[in-house]
C-alpha cells in the first residue's frame, strides 16, 4: 500500500513539472511573439514614412529628436529653449540658453536612425513622442493655414492613424480585452485547484515518517513543506521561474498596450480653432483656421476678436422613434357634436397621385448669355424626358397652329392679287397727299392792311426764334426760314429738320463714343484702354478728395463723364463676352427660393372644466355593485 502511494506521488510531481514547463515555454513563446510582432510593427511605419518624399527627408529622417529616449514632458522643454533661442536676438540675455542647446543638439539623432538601431525596443509611445517632436519642429517654421504647414499636419495625422491600423493587424490591441482578461482569470483559478489537490495527496501520505519533497504553489508564491511528525510548514521564497516569465509576459504586453493607450488618449485630445466675435444676438463664430493640434505657438488676435476650441463631433447613438413622435394620441372619449370636425392629416396627397418633381426652366432676361436654363436639383424625371412631355403636350399644339396660320396667311395672297394691286395703289395716292401738305405755306398778301402786316411781323419773329433754338440744337440743320423769298410774300417754314423725336427722348448723359473708343474696338485693346481710364480716375479722385474744403465733395463735370466712359465700354464687353470664350466652370445650380409650411399635427381637444374645477362631463362607472 505504501508503495501504491509513493508511486501516485512520483507520478504527481511529473505531472506538475510537465505543467510547469510547458507554462514556462507558451509565456516565452508569447513573448517572442510579442516581439517579433512590434519589430514588424517598428518596420511597417519606417517603410511607410520613408515613402513621402520630401516630408520624410524634414521629418523622419532629420537629425531633431534626441538620441535616448526622454521621458514626458522632456520633449516640449527641449522644444521650448529651442524657440526661445530663435526669439532671443539679444547675445548677453541668451548664453546660458545657448550653451544648453548646443549640448542638446550634440546628442540628437533622427525617426529613422533609432528605427535603425532598435533604440525604441517596446516603447510604442517614444516613437510617436518622436515623431510629433519633429512634426512640431517643422510646423513652427510655416505660417498657419499655409500650404506647407498643412502637409506636414497631415502627414502627422496619417502616421498615428497607422500606427493603429498596423496594431490591429498584427493583433497588438485586443478589441476584447476584459474577455481575454476572464477567460486567463478562470485559467488560473482551475490551475491553482489542481495544485491545492497534489498538497492534499502529500499530506495523507505524511504518516510514513519520510520527509517528501516540497510542493510549490505557482498562485501565490509560498513553498508548502511536508515535515516527519505530519506538521504542515510554510515559507515565502522568491518567484519561482515559471511566476517570473508569466510577469514578464504580462508585463511586456501590458506596457505595449498603455503605449498605444496613452498614444489614443493624446490624439483624442486634438481639436480645432476659430475665432468668435459676441454680436447683439450672440456669438458669431468663424470657420476653422486651420491650425494644427500640436502647434505650441499661441495665436495673436486683434480687436474683438477671440479664439475658440471646437472639439470634433461626436456621434450620439438614439433610439428609433415610437409611434406616439408621428401621430399624438387619439382621444378615448368623443367628441362634443357642436365641435367642427378635424383632420388628422390635412393637405395629405398619396404618392401615386402625387406629381413627381421635374425640371423647372427658370428665365433670366439680362444674364440669359450665361445662366443655366433649367434647374435639375431633387428631380426624379431627367430633362429629356419632361421636354418631350411638354413638346407633347404643349410644344406640337404651338408649331401646328403657326404652321396653319403661315400656310392661311400664303394662300390668301396667292389667291387675291388685285386687292394687292389696290393696296399699293392706295399707299402711292397717300404718299401724293401727304407730300402736297408739306410744302410750302404762302399766306395771302393784303396789300396796305394793317392787319396783314401786324401778322407778317409776328411770324417773321417766331420763325427767327425757331431759327435760334434749332441751330443750337443742331448746328448742321439746315435754316427754317427761307430768306431768298419775295418781300411780299411771308417766310417760307421747312419740316424736315433731320432730328429724330425718339432719339431725343432716349437720350441719356452715357450717350456718347470718343474716338479712342473706336480705335480700341477695332485693335481689339479695349482692357487696356479700360486700365488706362480706371487709372486715370483714381488719380482724379485722389487729388478731389485731398482737398480741405467742401469742393472735395462736388464732382466735377470731366471726372463724371470719365466714369460713364469707363461703364460703356465695360457694359460692351461684357454684352459681347460669351461664356464658351471664358476658361471658367460655371455653376449649373442656382439658389432658388422655395416655401416651407410650418406646422403640426392636431392633437385632441383638451377636456373642458368648470368653476368648482370639476369636469363638465361625467362617464359612467365601470363597476357597478348588485343587491342579492
Amino acid at each position: 500500500m505504501a508503495v501504491l502511494q509513493q508511486h501516485r506521488q512520483q507520478q504527481q510531481l511529473k505531472l506538475e513539472r510537465e505543467i510547469i514547463e510547458l507554462r514556462e515555454k507558451n509565456a516565452v513563446d508569447k513573448k517572442k511573439e510579442a516581439v517579433a510582432k512590434l519589430k514588424e510593427l517598428f518596420e511597417d511605419l519606417r517603410v511607410i514614412a520613408n515613402s513621402s518624399g520630401v516630408l520624410s527627408e524634414e521629418i523622419i529622417r532629420a537629425s531633431i529628436v534626441p538620441v535616448e529616449n526622454l521621458q514626458p514632458g522632456a520633449h516640449e522643454k527641449l522644444l521650448e529653449r529651442r524657440q526661445e533661442k530663435e526669439k532671443d536676438d539679444d547675445e548677453s540675455h541668451g548664453t546660458d540658453n545657448d550653451e544648453q542647446v548646443e549640448e542638446d543638439t550634440e546628442n540628437l539623432s533622427s525617426v529613422d536612425k533609432k528605427l535603425e538601431s532598435g533604440k525604441y525596443k517596446d516603447d510604442v509611445y517614444a516613437l510617436y513622442h518622436d515623431i510629433k517632436l519633429a512634426t512640431i519642429a517643422n510646423l513652427i517654421k510655416y505660417p498657419i493655414g499655409s500650404e506647407k504647414y498643412t502637409q506636414i499636419n497631415d502627414f502627422f495625422k496619417f502616421l498615428s492613424d497607422c500606427m493603429f491600423r498596423e496594431a490591429v493587424r498584427l493583433g497588438l490591441l485586443e478589441e476584447y480585452k476584459g474577455e481575454h482578461e476572464a477567460e486567463s482569470k478562470e485559467q488560473a483559478e482551475s490551475e491553482e485547484t489542481t495544485m491545492n489537490r497534489g498538497v492534499t495527496t502529500r499530506r495523507s501520505a505524511a504518516g510514513l515518517g519520510t520527509e517528501k519533497p516540497a510542493a510549490t504553489d505557482g498562485t501565490n508564491g509560498t513553498n508548502v513543506k511536508l515535515e516527519a511528525n505530519g506538521r504542515l510548514k510554510t515559507n515565502k521564497k522568491k518567484l519561482t521561474q515559471e511566476e517570473y516569465y508569466a510577469e514578464e509576459r504580462d508585463r511586456f504586453e501590458s506596457d505595449i498596450f498603455n503605449g498605444f493607450k496613452k498614444i489614443f488618449s493624446d490624439v483624442m485630445e486634438f481639436y480645432g480653432e476659430a475665432y468668435y466675435i459676441m454680436g447683439q444676438q450672440g456669438p458669431m463664430f468663424s470657420s476653422l483656421t486651420g491650425k494644427a493640434a500640436i502647434d505650441p505657438r499661441e495665436t495673436v488676435t486683434r480687436g474683438l476678436f477671440n479664439t475658440v476650441q471646437v472639439l470634433p463631433p461626436t456621434k450620439v447613438q438614439t433610439g428609433p422613434y415610437h409611434l406616439m413622435y408621428v401621430s399624438p394620441p387619439v382621444a378615448t372619449r368623443i367628441p362634443h357634436p357642436s365641435l367642427p370636425p378635424s383632420e388628422i392629416l390635412q393637405f395629405y396627397v398619396h404618392p401615386t397621385n402625387a406629381p413627381l418633381p421635374s425640371t423647372r426652366w427658370l428665365k433670366y432676361d439680362s444674364y440669359s448669355s450665361f445662366a443655366p436654363s433649367s434647374d435639375d436639383f431633387a428631380t426624379v424625371l431627367k430633362r429629356g424626358s419632361s421636354a418631350a412631355v411638354w413638346l407633347d403636350k404643349v410644344g406640337l399644339p404651338i408649331a401646328e397652329e403657326a404652321a396653319a396660320k403661315r400656310e392661311q396667311d400664303e394662300y390668301d395672297n396667292e389667291s387675291n392679287p388685285e386687292d394687292d394691286e389696290d393696296e399699293d395703289e392706295e399707299d402711292e395716292d397717300d404718299q401724293a397727299q401727304q407730300a402736297e401738305e408739306d410744302s410750302d405755306v404762302e399766306m395771302k398778301d393784303t396789300g396796305s392792311d394793317l392787319a396783314g402786316d401786324s401778322v407778317n411781323k409776328s411770324v417773321v419773329q417766331t420763325t427767327e426764334a425757331a431759327v435760334k433754338t434749332e441751330s443750337a440744337i443742331s448746328p448742321s440743320t439746315s435754316d427754317i426760314v427761307n430768306r431768298e423769298a419775295s418781300p411780299g410774300s411771308s417766310p417760307a417754314l421747312t419740316v424736315d429738320d433731320g432730328i429724330n423725336l425718339l432719339h431725343v427722348l432716349e437720350w441719356s448723359p452715357a450717350s456718347f463714343v470718343d474716338d479712342d473708343e473706336i480705335e480700341a474696338a477695332a485693335n481689339g485693346t479695349q482692357v487696356e484702354l479700360v486700365s488706362w481710364l480706371l487709372l486715370e480716375l483714381q488719380d482724379m479722385q485722389r487729388t478731389r478728395l485731398a482737398r480741405e474744403d467742401t469742393s472735395a465733395f462736388m464732382i466735377p463735370e470731366r471726372e463724371r463723364r470719365l466714369a460713364l466712359k469707363i461703364q460703356n465700354i465695360l457694359s460692351r464687353l461684357i454684352g459681347e463676352t460669351n461664356p464658351k470664350d471664358l476658361d471658367l466652370s460655371l455653376s449649373h445650380l442656382l439658389p432658388i427660393l422655395q416655401t416651407n409650411y410650418a406646422g403640426t399635427l392636431p392633437g385632441p381637444p383638451e377636456p373642458k372644466t368648470s368653476q368648482a374645477g370639476r369636469s363638465t362631463t361625467r362617464t359612467p362607472s365601470r363597476q357597478t355593485r348588485t343587491k342579492r
